[in-house]
């Protein structure tokens, strides 16, 4: 698969998706990078109905064409998923994805992370947020029906507002406002884009949405990792 393709498949899927400290190193195909901790959320471990939540989200990115590789969530929502708790909204969480090609872990270790970026770049302004957004509930919807009934994760957005490219670090951020049912709040995300050790991925930053504060917040925090990431890479 070409890397425009490779690309393109990052970005249909961006919006889809053990207590730790201190930076985690993980394995992507033939690479390995090490990741940050995300300050003020807990990742998600080994308790059963943690590796339910991790699963659930595992399907669905893979479904998509990507690899789950971290879930941070508030450490009080992490404490309601241990308990089994139906009313585990989130108000703040973070994903960290691997981009796959043809459901295979493959790298780029000689491709330039710049013209990476510039790909994301062009690839962006084509996007359809509206078809992504009716292929996400129709992956979500056929993931809940395995598991809906051993945790509520049940995840469908509407209403999705394409807030484009917001900032440029060593990674590429946009942002995104959308609908999820069951919240009382709108969700928003700012995504940064990277190819780390030719790794193509990503990390989400989602919060329930309060006004434009919210998205300078997360962009701030998306700046931030990507900072933390791209030095200790």
């Amino acid at each position: 698969m070409k890397l425009k393709q490779i690309t393109l498949l990052l970005i249909l899927t961006l919006l889809f998706g053990a207590n730790a400290s201190g930076e985690s190193r993980v394995k992507f195909g033939d690479s390995y990078m090490l990741l940050p901790e995300v300050e003020g959320l807990c990742l998600l471990g080994n308790h059963p109905n943690e590796k339910i939540a991790f699963e659930y989200f595992s399907e669905l990115q893979f479904s998509s064409g990507n690899k789950l590789l971290q879930y941070w969530v508030n450490c009080k929502v992490q404490k309601k998923i241990k308990d089994g708790s139906s009313d585990a909204e989130h108000k703040d969480w973070v994903m960290v994805l691997g981009q796959m090609s043809s459901q295979k872990e493959k790298t780029f270790p000689k491709y330039d992370p710049e013209k990476y970026k510039k790909s994301i770049k062009a690839a962006w302004k084509d996007l359809d947020i509206h078809h992504i957004q009716e292929q996400f509930n129709s992956l979500s919807k056929n993931q809940s029906k395995k598991y809906f009934d051993n945790l509520d994760l049940h995840f469908q957005m509407s209403d999705t507002i394409n807030l484009g490219i917001l900032s440029e670090t060593d990674s590429v951020h946009t942002g995104v406002i959308m609908k999820v049912e069951g919240s009382n709040k709108p969700v928003a995300v700012v995504t940064g884009v990277n190819l780390i050790k030719g790794i193509p991925m990503s990390f989400n930053f989602y919060s329930s949405y309060e006004n434009k504060d919210t998205i300078r917040r997360l962009l701030l925090d998306s700046e931030h990792y990507s900072a933390k990431l791209i030095n200790m890479n």
